[in-house]
């Protein structure tokens, strides 16, 4: 009663008890499964809706789209992947192997495609590519939905009902009536696959780094440096530096060739595999690696070996020291090493000032429950860079908030909608605005 049917089901599918083996019931693990995937296909369910009510779209329109779009041709492949694994493991009866897939996908979906989409569906200028991106996620939710339904039987109906039912009668009366969605492998693109799975890697490191150092992904940075492990992923992060520096929020990506321009290195031996094999001769096979160029270091991580002092080392025999340079921190993972420009110049941070203060503005706008289509008037007083700020990102903030008029330095007399005093990275403001 508290969770649902459909939470209770996707837990024990993904339990032990799926392996015939002992499971301890916890409301922990089935309100998990609402959090994993139950939640989060709501949420893309309702972003659809929401957005193509405002748009007037409908899936009539859909028909026969030209899907061009990297993120677009992206998620139709991890979509078609998704379906091929799933009726694979369905057939063997390895249920239990279909839930981590589908989470995955869950994440890969929200956390990556809705979120790198968001701007196409409510600002987009390319009326084509509007209609890509609706077309592609109205075929992925209602494919998604098909592949669930044994697993979520209730949510899946009532998605099905209206994506599919509220307009095309002809189609079956239930989800639970339609064919099991098979794979469409022309569809599938594994080298785009890997490009955004490398893309995905690299804001990760990139996310990691800036929640360390305490910098707000809405503060703007001046760059990235992306040290890929080999030629062929250099090729594929050319392809979505794009994607990675907005995601990440920086004004440029750039692709180094080794550590040392990111970071200072040095080479150390590794005693304990290295002692018992040379032995006294540990001093001279210890000058010799801390002398390693990189391109030698390469040399080794690519599998061959050095010769000395009578003996071989590999790159298991040599660790790699780093240390931040003032300017530029760094993350490795897997070979993939990241490095992120802290520094913050005044024009940065003006522009930092200016996302948080539409963010704030974005949250009063839904506090007194604005439509995500009307238009505002907008007046801001504040100190600081407040008012330069907004002075210089006067036709941002617009756009970004719908306002079709931004007064700065100045508050209205009469009423408006909504006044507020707000502190935005350190700054008082008032700010107030009023529905067109």
């Amino acid at each position: 009663e508290t969770h649902g049917a459909d939470a209770l089901r996707l837990y024990l599918l993904n339990s032990p008890a799926m392996k015939a083996e002992e499971l301890r019931l916890t409301e922990d693990g089935i309100r998990q499964s609402l959090r994993d995937v139950i939640i989060p296909l709501w949420n893309s369910y309702s972003f659809f809706v929401l957005y193509a009510n405002v748009d007037g779209w409908s899936p009539r329109e859909g028909a026969g789209v030209v899907v061009s779009n990297r993120l677009d041709r992206w998620i139709l492949s991890e979509l078609q992947t998704l379906v091929h694994n799933i009726n694979e493991e369905m057939e063997a009866y390895r249920l239990y192997r279909t839930v981590p897939a589908m989470v995955q996908f869950v994440e890969k979906l929200t956390n990556w495609y809705i979120r790198r989409s968001r701007r196409r569906f409510w600002k987009s200028d390319d009326d084509a590519d509007k209609a890509s991106a609706y077309a592609t996620l109205y075929q992925t939710l209602v494919t998604f939905i098909k592949c669930l339904a044994p697993i979520l039987p209730y949510v899946t109906e009532t998605i099905y009902n209206n994506l599919v039912r509220s307009w095309d009668t002809a189609a079956p009366e239930s989800v639970h009536l339609c064919d099991m969605p098979v794979a469409d492998e022309s569809l599938r693109d594994t080298e785009l696959e890997e490009q955004m799975h490398l893309a995905m890697r690299a804001c990760a490191l990139g996310r990691a780094l800036r929640s360390k150092h305490d910098l707000k992904v809405r503060q703007p940075l001046a760059r990235i440096f992306l040290l890929p492990p080999d030629e062929h992923s250099r090729e594929e992060l050319v392809q979505v530096s794009d994607l990675i520096a907005d995601e990440l929020n920086v004004k440029e990506v750039v692709l180094v060739e080794d550590e040392t321009e990111i970071s200072e290195v040095s080479y150390k031996p590794n005693f304990r595999a290295l002692g018992p094999r040379f032995g006294k001769r540990m001093k001279e096979v210890g000058a010799f690696i801390s002398k390693l160029t990189t391109e030698q270091v390469k040399s080794l991580a690519d599998g061959s070996t050095l010769e000395i002092a009578g003996g071989t080392i590999g790159i298991d025999d040599v660790e790699v020291q780093r240390r931040e340079r003032d300017d530029v921190v760094v993350a490795v993972e897997e070979n993939l090493a990241v490095g992120l420009d802290i520094h913050v110049t005044e024009k940065l941070a003006c522009e930092g000032c200016v996302r948080e203060l539409v963010n704030r503005l974005q949250n009063l706008r839904k506090d007194i429950g604005l439509e995500v289509s009307d238009r505002i008037r907008l007046w801001v007083q504040g100190d600081g860079v407040i008012e330069p700020a907004v002075n210089a990102f006067r036709d941002t903030i617009a756009a970004e908030t719908l306002a079709v008029e931004v007064t700065v330095g100045s508050l209205p007399e009469g009423e408006t909608m909504v006044s507020k005093e707000l502190e935005v990275n350190g700054n008082a403001c008032t700010v107030a605005l009023d529905k067109v």
